[in-house]
């Protein structure tokens, strides 16, 4: 078998910096296949180690072998390997998505027909042109999967509905849209194939891998869905020809020996776990969001409860308030809440 790395071009593995925070991965004959796949088909890339298993949690990720500068194209992934929506619509279960708009609504039709064609795709095995690339995909972690008791450890009411709400959609898609399908349509989805696991690999697969904007298409590119997210500067955009899809730095660079990521988006913590399964010990834009209000508590009545109200309705403020904490940043907001709370003299409206 090859190396256990992807580039077009050689890469000394003696000349990478060692290092004890990340382990080159074994090679396996599925991930010999996708190597082979992916040179075969035309990908471009190069400078590039995966897979790289980083940190303690040992997340699977790539590493440079050599310098990556400025505005270099990183990987290059030709049209055709693309899975697009187009492409299901021309496969044998186009029809389906033809004779069901109504199963298809405007707003998650992309999702959805993506979803019906990795679903016929791995069920093919062998025979799917695509069986190199979805064989090394690995499910993906969602914060929907997570137990009640495991919710709660979040202290965090509102993920906690979000993630017990999306537990529910994922049940309603299967039973009333997969199930659905199943049912019409036997012999391109047979009900004992579509089972609930090989559903939630598909739907997290593309909650989590999918490219949807700078592109004209939702789609799921093989080999450039391989960066974890990080605070850098990069970007995914399609050549000038429209031929390749490109995954490049933009204003971050990267030294041999360092994990290459790509920014998912400005994304706070919730939405990193809701959306994608994991958080950043720092993560700029995370938020804390926390609600005050001038009440009783615990049977306690607030002294001067009727003054505080006056004094917040005069400075244009409510007697309960949802504020937003972000790191290295001072929220100036509910200062004028506590200058009230803390008031007691009789002489003053203005607290700001």
């Amino acid at each position: 078998m090859n190396p256990c790395r992807f580039s077009l071009v050689d890469v000394h593995l003696d000349a990478v910096p060692t290092s004890p925070h990340y382990t080159i991965g074994t090679p396996t004959k599925a991930l010999d296949r996708f190597f082979k796949w992916l040179s075969e088909n035309g990908v471009k890339s190069s400078k590039l180690i995966w897979p790289v298993e980083f940190g303690p949690t040992r997340v699977r990720g790539c590493l440079a072998s050599e310098d990556i500068s400025l505005q270099e194209v990183m990987v290059a992934v030709p049209y055709h390997l693309i899975i697009t929506p187009m492409k299901a619509l021309a496969s044998p279960i186009g029809h389906i998505v033809q004779d069901n708009p109504k199963l298809f609504p405007e707003e998650t039709r992309e999702d959805l027909i993506l979803l019906i064609y990795l679903l016929y795709e791995s069920l093919q095995g062998l025979a799917s042109f695509w069986h190199p690339y979805l064989s090394v995909v690995e499910t993906a972690d969602a914060l929907s999967e997570w137990t009640e008791a495991e919710l709660d450890e979040l202290q965090n009411d509102e993920l906690r509905d979000q993630a017990i709400k999306v537990r529910q959609s994922m049940h309603d898609i299967y039973t009333k849209f997969v199930l659905v399908l199943c049912d019409k349509y036997p012999h391109l989805l047979p009900m004992e194939g579509c089972t609930v696991e090989r559903f939630k690999w598909a739907a997290l697969m593309i909650q989590t891998r999918a490219f949807a904007s700078r592109i004209p298409y939702t789609a799921l590119v093989p080999f450039a869905d391989s960066f974890n997210h990080g605070a850098v500067q990069t970007k995914f955009e399609l050549s000038s020809d429209g031929n390749f899809f490109q995954m490049c730095t933009d204003g971050s660079s990267f030294k041999a020996g360092e994990e290459i990521l790509f920014r998912y988006g400005q994304r706070d913590t919730a939405f990193l776990l809701l959306h994608y399964g994991f958080a950043l010990q720092f993560n700029s834009y995370a938020e804390y969001i926390f609600k005050i209000a001038l009440a009783s508590h615990d049977g306690q009545e607030v002294v001067d409860f009727e003054s505080k109200s006056q004094l917040l309705f005069y400075n244009n403020v409510d007697t309960a308030m949802r504020y937003t904490l972000k790191p290295l940043a001072f929220c100036s907001e509910p200062v004028v809440f506590f200058r009230a709370i803390a008031f007691v003299g009789e002489d003053s409206e203005d607290l700001s």
